[in-house]
């Protein structure tokens, strides 16, 4: 008897726990099909981040498997403050009413890749064409609380240079007795100062030789530099030697 009633107590809490389950997941699903937006967590991409939504009509019916017409609106300072991206899609819902974007993909006549993530608040206003067209009514307006860590690298990398630019240079071979050669190297666009410039030798893909360089930067402008290429460890060569060079200030 003791065992009996043991059994049919571990079935009242495995009976108990589904029924838990059931009620948390009827939770969960009534909770999701109230939320007009939902955004998921940002993706690592380097000039966009993923987006989703539950679109529903202004009756509240979730509409499944619809063609929508859908513009997002990028503003910086505040709900309704200054619009800075805006762009559109023509998107189509699953089966439970929820589209998946890609904010930074859309139709639009913005440059996604300047907006300066570090200097928000950033808002953005969802709109919506229920009829797959492009006469949007306003949903609402939620704040951007994170950015996705490649964007806001990448804003921040570009203020610690002001500008950067770099390059590959076929410095060639010598067939003397010389080790050193000379070569001048213009930069694709002017520098508004002198920029620091660092070069490094490589051999051409696919050889394979033993000879070691230095190379030496001297006469930087805003225009250019000269690079001296010198073998450190030997005379001449005779191998194709690649020279790479990076500029930034």
């Amino acid at each position: 008897m003791t065992v009996c009633v043991f059994s049919d107590f571990k079935y009242k809490i495995v009976t108990s726990e589904l029924k838990i389950k059931t009620m948390i997941k009827k939770t969960i699903l009534t909770a999701l099909s109230s939320i007009v937006l939902i955004f998921s967590s940002f993706g690592q991409a380097p000039d966009s981040f993923k987006y989703q939504a539950v679109v529903r009509n202004t009756g509240g019916i979730i509409l499944n498997n619809q063609a929508v017409g859908i513009r997002l609106k990028i503003e910086q300072g505040a709900i309704g403050g200054t619009a800075i991206y805006t762009e559109t899609f023509a998107a189509t819902t699953n089966a439970y009413g929820i589209v998946n974007l890609e904010i930074g993909t859309g139709t639009t006549t913005d440059d996604f890749t300047t907006i300066d993530w570090e200097n928000g608040p950033y808002y953005m206003e969802t709109a919506v064409d229920y009829l797959g067209g492009m006469s949007y009514v306003v949903m609402g307006t939620s704040q951007l609380m994170s950015v996705p860590y490649a964007l806001h690298s990448k804003t921040t990398s570009d203020k610690f240079f002001k500008s950067m630019q770099g390059g590959k240079v076929d410095v060639g071979n010598v067939v003397s007795t010389e080790t050193i050669k000379i070569i001048g190297v213009s930069f694709p666009k002017p520098f508004t100062n002198p920029p620091n410039v660092i070069c490094t030798a490589a051999e051409e893909p696919g050889t394979i030789f033993d000879d070691s360089f230095n190379i030496t930067v001297r006469e930087i402008t805003t225009t250019g530099f000269v690079m001296v290429v010198n073998r450190v460890d030997g005379s001449w060569w005779g191998q194709d030697v690649d020279a790479f060079w990076l500029a930034f200030e």
